[in-house]
């Protein structure tokens, strides 16, 4: 919701006023109500507000107590009640109304670290511990919210926003080299605690920092649970359970007056729109919704607007529906925003113009994100159940889903004889255009065999369900929801997803299988009457095609142009080879066209506000190594 920035000197040294409000003006851009700053000898906290009219709560994200404790955050708690029940009597009714900020700190100051370890919601936050000089923070669990940090000398310096931390005159802008390997073949990055820049560190999600004197210690505090013991006599136990824990889900994500609903003509965002209807129904505000969906007219077969509109007819929300089709084939390319200094994957840019439109009916935006990981079941679930001796499970749940769905579970059996007989090949869209030397240095080739691992294949601890734990704590998560955050996106806008609620997930994940989670049964059954049909029994429909493949050859002439003279880039990529594949981009899978596109965002990052300013070659690192980096940045 908003934006902070802080200066820890463990040292003890006071900190630089003035170096802290520069860097708090600079969180201006996130935060347009107001900009505070607070200095008290060696810490130093800034945050700018972004106001979302939140539900029975104060706003404010800076506190203290007189207990010499102080904090600054950007959080949004779930189930207030139970965290207002784990403090003393006077704290609770002294807080009830309170901001979320003042209520964590106050469960540090009874219950210490371990009072924090069950907060739920989405929250970056840092606690300034006065009398035992330490500083101590917290990433939400699925990473929602970003949280960056560098230790420089003897300070820590902190915040949300990562530019801001890149104006500290001590964080020098060198480039992770080894986090470029990884985007590039990958897509994204896949190290949870770390950036594009050596320097700057991420705090990974459910981790907690923990820095004092000469020591920065990070640990994990939560792992994504693995029980699965969800059981119930009656089919309609499960209904009613999920209802509950979804509607509440919703209800705690939902403003007091007005929410803006990112809708699909898919089942999962239909869905939180629909309990969205009844909660605001219910708080005597059925005007509070609006719904905004993105769609193609002309360049793709596209069915989602109609869908959209029957789900909007029916819950009687307004829509406002954007073609993507006129959208430019990066448009803002030779101009990065100053926003975004790592690497962003986005060829359209078409979501833009609708989260500004988002942003003009409402500060919060409810998505559906998280609904298919959440609910993906393995088809080696029952051979997961057979391998564990439940034979008396496996028996019954065949049984009720030849029942349920007329037709026998799958097995598995006809994958894991696809998979051996005609095993895919690895490298079948292995960049082809990667610098020789940089792909040896880095060891490239395993990197991406390593990246194209089927998913539940990847170490995972859940016995029946691997891919959906899996998919859950894909790494891709964190960076979107960064890539969703203010302090990167192009609207004061704070984006909430129902889906990646603790509560709701920890219910998923136990309960059985089938039928509940083949085809989404168990929220199809729960938005019986709530959805039309032809939504609530509507299979999962993607896209027919890539929206790019059909884009006129003159913009991919100028693309190549800018490709050409993008400086640094030749380091990592053989540039005319990069440039004949997308002249080929028809020819060429949607797969290797995203890696394509990898390449194009390192070089308009390469272009923008960090460009590097020297740069030397150096002998790849042994893996266990310190990572170095071949490139230093500097203030564009």
């Amino acid at each position: 919701m908003s934006g902070f920035v802080g200066i820890a000197n463990l040292d003890g040294a006071p900190v630089d006023r003035e170096l802290l409000e520069r860097m708090a003006r600079a969180l201006a851009f996130r935060g347009p109500d107001g900009v505070s700053v607070r200095c008290d000898g060696p810490i130093g906290l800034g945050h700018a507000l972004l106001r979302t009219d939140d539900v029975g709560r104060a706003e404010a994200g800076l506190a203290s107590s007189g207990g010499g404790l102080q904090i600054v955050a950007d959080a949004r708690l779930d189930g207030r009640e139970d965290a207002l029940a784990a403090l003393s009597p006077e704290s609770r009714s002294r807080l009830r109304k309170a901001s979320d900020a003042a209520l964590i700190l106050q469960l540090y100051a009874e219950r210490g670290e371990p009072g924090l370890d069950a907060l739920i919601g989405d929250f970056a936050f840092a606690i300034w511990d006065g009398p035992r000089c330490r500083l101590v923070a917290r990433r939400d669990h699925f990473g929602v919210k970003p949280f960056f940090y560098s230790r420089v000398g003897g300070a820590l310096v902190f915040g949300n926003t990562l530019r801001c931390l890149l104006l500290h005159p001590r964080v020098q802008r060198v480039a992770d080299e080894e986090v470029i390997a990884d985007f590039l073949v990958t897509g994204e990055n896949p190290q949870l605690g770390a950036t594009f820049f050596r320097d700057v560190r991420r705090l990974a999600p459910a981790h907690g920092l923990v820095a004092r004197g000469d020591s920065v210690s990070v640990s994990r505090y939560w792992e994504l649970p693995v029980a699965d013991d969800v059981r119930y006599r009656r089919g309609e136990e499960y209904i009613e359970r999920f209802t509950e824990l979804f509607r509440r889900a919703v209800a705690d994500r939902l403003p007091a007056r007005r929410v803006s609903l990112a809708m699909s003509g898919g089942l999962d965002s239909t869905s939180v729109a629909a309990l969205a209807r009844e909660v605001m129904d219910g708080r005597g505000a059925p005007d509070a919704l609006c719904a905004f969906t993105g769609v193609y007219e002309r360049l793709l077969p596209d069915d989602e607007g109609h869908y959209a509109g029957l789900v909007a007819r029916h819950l009687a929300i307004p829509i406002l529906t954007s073609a993507a089709d006129d959208c430019e084939l990066f448009a803002t390319l030779g101009r990065a925003s100053a926003t975004a200094p790592q690497p962003v994957i986005d060829p359209l840019e078409a979501g833009d113009d609708l989260y500004r439109a988002a942003a003009a009916h409402s500060r919060v935006l409810l998505t559906g994100h998280g609904g298919d990981p959440a609910f993906r079941s393995s088809p080696f679930y029952l051979v997961g159940l057979l391998r564990r001796g439940r034979v008396l499970r496996l028996a019954r749940e065949t049984l009720r889903h030849l029942l349920d769905f007329r037709r026998p579970p799958a097995t598995g059996a006809r994958t894991f004889w696809r998979r051996t007989l005609r095993p895919p090949d690895p490298f079948a869209a292995y960049p082809s255009w990667l610098e020789p030397g940089f792909e040896a240095r880095w060891n490239l080739r395993e990197r991406w065999r390593e990246s194209q691992r089927p998913l539940g294949r990847v170490e995972s601890a859940h016995p029946t369900r691997p891919e959906a734990h899996a998919a859950l704590q894909a790494s891709a998560w964190p960076n979107h929801f960064e890539y969703l955050d203010p302090g990167t996106a192009v609207a004061h806008l704070e984006v909430r997803h129902p889906f990646f609620d603790v509560r709701l997930l920890r219910f998923v994940l136990g309960i059985p299988a089938i039928p509940w989670c083949v085809h989404k049964e168990l929220m199809r059954r729960c938005m019986r009457g709530r959805l039309p049909e032809a939504v609530r029994i509507r299979p999962k429909s993607p896209l027919r095609g890539h929206a790019v493949h059909p884009f006129p050859h003159p913009r991919f002439v100028a693309l190549a142009e800018f490709l050409r003279g993008a400086s640094g880039l030749e380091r990592f990529v053989r540039v005319e080879a990069l440039v004949e594949r997308l002249s080929a981009r028809e020819s060429i899978g949607p797969l290797e066209l995203h890696q394509t596109f990898s390449a194009v965002a390192l070089a308009e990052w390469l272009h923008g506000p960090w460009r590097p300013a020297a740069a030397r070659t150096q002998p790849a690192p042994r893996r266990d190594a310190p990572k170095e980096s071949s490139l230093v940045y500097a203030q564009a």
